[in-house]
C-alpha cells in the first residue's frame, strides 16, 4: 500500500484552484513592501502552492492525536487510555481559545514553533511518566494536555494560514485540500504504526515526538520566508484599500472583539456544529475500538476500518470543499458593507447544502446502528467519517465568510473552547462499564447522539430553505490584515 501518494493530492488541488485566484486589486494604487511590486502571477502562484503544501504537512501532526486509540491499548487499560485521550483533547479544545489568540497576536511562524515545542515536550513527559516502575497517570495526563495544546496550535496554523493564502473565491477548495491532508494523515500514521511500530508503543511515541518537532520547524521556515509574504500579497493590497476607504475602522480591545464575535448571528450555528457533530467525532475517533471489541469484531476487521476512516473523511472534505464554493446562478454569499467588519454567509446554497448532507449522513449512520450494530458497524463508521469530513471542511469556509479576517484565530479558538464541553460528555459516555459486552453497551449512547444530530439536520434544512429564498447578491470574503 502506497500511503505517500495520496498526500500529494491536496497540493495538486491547491495548484488548480490557486491558478485562478491572482487578480489585480481594484481602486487606488497601493504601496507594497520592497521587492513585491514586480511580482508576477506565476511567482504568487508558486508561493501559494509552497505555503499550502507546507500547511498540508504541518496539519498532519494533528492526526497523531486522532489515532490515539490505535496504539493506546498496547500499553494502557481502556480506562487509563480514556483518561489520557480526554487530557489530550482538553488541551486541544479547552485551550483552543489561547491558541487562536496566539495565532492572531504572534503570527503563524511563532505559533508553529510553540506548537512543535509543546507537542514534543508533552509527549516526552508522558512517555517518561508511563515508563517509570510505578507509572503516573496524572503526570502522563499533564504531558498529553501539553501535547493537545501543541497539536491544536499546529492545526490552527495549518488550516487558517492556508485559508488566508487562498484566493477568496477558492477558499472552500483550499480548505478541503488541507483538511483532506489531515484525513489522509490518519491513514498515513495508522499505516506507519501497522508496518513498523505494531506492538512497540514506546518507539511510536518517539516517532510522534520527531514528527512534532519537524512540523514546528517547517512552519518557522515557511512563514518567515518570502513565499508567505507573496502568498498573502493580495490580502495586503485589499486590506490597505479597505483601510484607505473606511476611516471608521478603529482598534478595539480584545474583550470588545470577543463580545462582538459571540453576538454575531452566525456564531450560534457554528457553535452547534462544533458542539454536536465535530465534538462527537473527536470523542468517537478515540473510542470506537472499545465498541468494536464489545461487539467482538475480528482484529483484521478493526484494522481495515481504521485504515478506511481517513480515506472516507478525506472524501467528505473534498466533496464539501467543492460544494462550498458553488452557488446556483444569481445566488452567492451576500457581503455586508466594509464598515460592518464581517459578512453574512446566508445565501450560499452550496455551503448550506453541504451542511445538510453532512449532518444527514450522521443521522443515517445512527439509524443503521439501531437496527444491527455488528452488521452495520463498518458502514456506519464510514458514513460518520464522510459526514465528519464534510462539517470539518465547511466550518472554516463559513468562518472566513462570516467574520473579519483579523478575528479568524480568535473565533476558531472560541468554537473549539465550546467544543470541549460536549466532547467531555461524549468521551465519558463512549466507554461502557467494565465487563460489558454486546450491542446493549452502546445502544443508549447511539440513541441520544442520534437525537442531537437530528436536531442539527433540521436546523441545516431550515438554513438551506432560507438560502434558496434569498435574493441574489455578489460575494467575496473580507480581506485579512497583514
Amino acid at each position: 500500500m502506497n500511503v505517500l501518494s495520496p498526500c500529494l493530492e491536496p497540493v495538486s488541488l491547491a495548484t488548480s484552484s490557486l491558478s485562478t485566484g491572482v487578480t489585480d486589486c481594484q481602486g487606488a494604487s497601493l504601496q507594497l513592501p520592497a521587492g513585491l511590486e514586480q511580482s508576477s502571477k506565476h511567482d504568487v502562484l508558486i508561493a501559494r502552492v509552497q505555503v499550502i503544501g507546507a500547511c498540508c504537512i504541518i496539519i498532519l501532526q494533528y492526526a497523531l492525536l486522532q489515532i490515539f486509540g490505535i496504539y493506546s491499548q498496547e500499553m494502557l487499560t481502556a480506562g487509563e487510555a480514556n483518561k489520557l485521550y480526554a487530557a489530550a483533547n482538553w488541551g486541544a479544545c479547552a485551550l483552543a481559545a489561547p491558541a487562536g489568540l496566539c495565532f492572531d497576536a504572534l503570527g503563524p511562524a511563532w505559533s508553529s514553533l510553540l506548537g512543535g515545542l509543546f507537542s514534543s515536550m508533552g509527549l516526552a513527559a508522558a512517555a517518561l511518566a508511563l515508563a517509570r516502575p510505578s507509572p503516573s497517570i496524572q503526570l502522563a495526563s499533564a504531558g498529553y494536555l501539553a501535547f493537545g495544546f501543541g497539536a491544536t496550535l499546529l492545526n490552527t496554523v495549518g488550516l487558517l494560514a492556508a485559508v488566508r493564502a487562498a484566493p477568496p473565491k477558492q477558499s472552500g477548495k483550499i480548505a478541503a485540500g488541507v483538511l483532506c491532508a489531515l484525513a489522509l494523515g490518519m491513514s498515513f500514521h495508522t499505516a506507519v504504526h501497522a508496518k513498523w511500530f505494531r506492538g512497540l508503543p514506546w518507539q511510536f511515541l518517539q516517532y510522534q515526538i520527531i514528527y512534532s518537532i519537524f512540523a514546528g520547524l517547517l512552519g518557522v521556515l515557511v512563514f518567515r520566508s518570502r513565499a508567505w509574504t507573496l502568498a498573502v500579497q493580495e490580502d495586503v493590497q485589499e486590506s490597505r484599500e479597505v483601510e484607505a476607504t473606511d476611516s471608521s475602522n478603529s482598534v478595539s480591545s480584545p474583550w470588545s472583539r470577543i463580545r462582538g464575535i459571540l453576538s454575531a448571528k452566525e456564531f450560534p450555528w457554528l457553535a452547534a456544529v462544533h458542539l454536536v457533530p465535530i465534538a462527537f467525532s473527536f470523542a468517537w475517533l478515540g473510542n470506537w475500538t472499545v465498541c468494536a471489541q464489545c461487539l467482538h469484531l475480528p482484529s483484521q476487521d478493526q484494522i481495515r476500518i481504521g485504515l478506511s476512516l481517513g480515506l472516507f473523511s478525506a472524501m467528505g472534505r473534498l466533496l464539501c470543499g467543492l460544494l462550498a464554493d458553488w452557488a446556483p446562478a444569481g445566488r452567492g454569499q451576500p457581503r455586508m458593507p466594509p464598515n460592518k467588519g464581517r459578512q453574512s454567509v446566508k445565501g450560499c446554497v452550496g455551503m448550506e447544502l453541504g451542511f445538510l448532507g453532512s449532518t444527514g449522513l450522521f443521522l443515517v449512520a445512527f439509524i443503521l446502528l439501531l437496527f444491527d450494530q455488528r452488521r452495520w458497524f463498518e458502514a456506519a463508521m464510514q458514513l460518520m467519517c464522510l459526514g465528519y469530513g464534510g462539517v470539518l471542511c465547511l466550518a472554516p469556509v463559513a468562518l472566513r465568510s462570516g467574520f473579519a479576517a483579523e478575528d479568524l484565530g480568535t473565533v476558531f479558538g472560541l468554537l473549539y473552547q465550546c467544543l470541549a464541553v460536549t466532547f467531555t460528555i461524549f468521551n465519558w459516555a463512549a466507554v461502557p462499564s467494565r465487563h460489558c459486552a454486546g450491542s446493549s453497551c452502546f445502544k443508549e449512547f447511539f440513541v441520544v447522539s442520534g437525537v442531537l444530530h437530528a436536531g442539527c439536520t433540521l436546523w441545516a434544512a431550515a438554513r438551506l430553505a432560507r438560502s434558496l429564498k434569498r435574493k441574489p447578491d455578489p460575494c467575496s470574503p473580507r480581506p485579512a490584515q497583514a
